[in-house]
């Protein structure tokens, strides 16, 4: 052990030592980034393999991007960016496992920077990720999991530390704690973290549901590098991204609705003049909170739904929804019971005469998505669902 933590010790002093060399470069930017070239050099010779590192912006699904990131850390098992023009890439948020903003000099503005750009990719609507938590060794969990962000600095222009923590704790007061800086490291110093009550204290703090308010500052001297590297290898070590169809980023038709990322194929046919309407733009954001938060929903295999709905098991969709789980939003109970009531409609015919028309045991349904969860409303419940009037015949939506 004593050799490793002496082998690291030397590792901080030629990086340290790279820190000072480049004084001859004239052009400030060319320096800096000189200094995150050398890091990202550091950090790709000791990250599991299947780690790459590549410097850019991440974007979600839905077009959200966050701001540039010095050193983005991916899965490149699962992944590759998306874009790339020089050194500039483009990042899936699924990808994304943590976050390094580089600094050749910490002052107190340039952490409130930093910490600004960390926010913006971790207020990026999570990916759901294979997470071991230290509660759970050797086992693994999916939950939603924020990118670890490391603020990285070469030098700070204070000697305390106390005063790096105090900085953290002033430009993270109004952040959310999922979106904060995980860790600040300054070289020949220490690292200030979060204390989140755990006895591995901040190590696997941003995958946590809760975590400390409280910053401390570990001084560790000429083990700084090794304090880094032991909480970014645990952090990303226990992190997995899950694949997924890169397709919805230039087909899918995703768009924000509250905090959800929501896909919706609308189709219906009015109730009253019987033409087909797209309801999109009118759907009720309280239903989409529902089905985000599985509220007056049932949960069930898609064919099991849809058999239920039309009277009969589907014929030829076994192979195609067999097993693929949906949320059916039954918001009255009518579909869980058996008892959905039938639909009325008022039928325009070819004399233009109206006819009310009923139809009992056959329902149509309108499906979509949420958060990558599949759901299915019944089209009795449209006006439950959806707030509008039809742009044909003007017929206001009934429940």
């Amino acid at each position: 052990m004593q050799r490793l933590e002496k082998l690291y010790r030397d590792q901080e002093g030629q990086l340290l030592n790279e820190f000072r060399q480049p004084q001859g470069i004239p052009h400030m930017a060319s320096r800096g980034t000189r200094l995150e070239e050398v890091l990202r050099e550091f950090l790709m010779r000791r990250l599991p393999a299947r780690c790459d590192l590549g410097r850019g912006q991440v974007i979600t699904y839905v077009g959200e991007l966050s701001q540039e990131t010095d050193i983005a850390i991916y899965d490149s098992l699962a992944y590759r960016p998306l874009a790339l023009e020089g050194s500039y890439q483009l990042f899936p948020v699924e990808s994304v496992l943590g976050i390094v903003q580089v600094t050749s000099r910490l002052t107190k503005q340039k952490l409130f920077q930093d910490a600004r750009k960390i926010a913006s990719v971790k207020e990026l609507r999570l990916p759901i990720m294979e997470y071991a938590g230290p509660s759970a060794w050797g086992e693994s969990e999916r939950r939603a999991c924020a990118p670890y962000a490391v603020l990285f600095a070469y030098s700070s222009s204070v000697r305390e530390l106390r005063t790096v923590e105090r900085w953290l704790v002033e430009a993270t007061s109004a952040t959310q704690q999922n979106h904060r800086v995980d860790l600040v490291c300054v070289l020949g110093k220490g690292v200030v973290c979060w204390q989140d009550g755990s006895s591995l204290q901040e190590a696997f703090d941003s995958a946590q549901a809760e975590k400390s308010d409280v910053a401390i500052s570990l001084g560790a001297g000429e083990a700084t590098l090794l304090e880094f590297m032991l909480r970014i290898s645990n952090a990303i070590g226990m992190r997995r991204a899950r694949p997924a169809s890169l397709w919805r980023y230039f087909k899918g038709d995703f768009r924000r609705i509250g905090q959800h990322a929501v896909e919706l194929q609308v189709f219906i046919s009015c109730r009253r003049c019987g033409r087909q309407v797209d309801w999109t733009d009118v759907l009720d954001p309280r239903v989409v909170e529902d089905l985000a938060e599985r509220r007056h929903c049932v949960e069930m295999t898609e064919i099991e739904a849809i058999g239920r709905l039309v009277g009969a098991a589907p014929i030829g969709l076994e192979g195609l929804c067999r097993d693929r789980t949906v949320l059916v939003y039954d918001p009255r109970g009518h579909f869980q019971a058996g008892e959905l009531p039938g639909i009325t409609r008022q039928i325009t015919d070819e004399n233009g005469h109206e006819t009310t028309v009923h139809f009992e045991g056959v329902h149509s349904w309108f499906n979509g998505v949420v958060d990558d969860t599949v759901f299915l409303v019944p089209e009795v419940y449209m006006g439950d669902v959806i707030k509008g009037a039809c742009p044909y015949c003007a017929s206001p939506l009934e429940s």
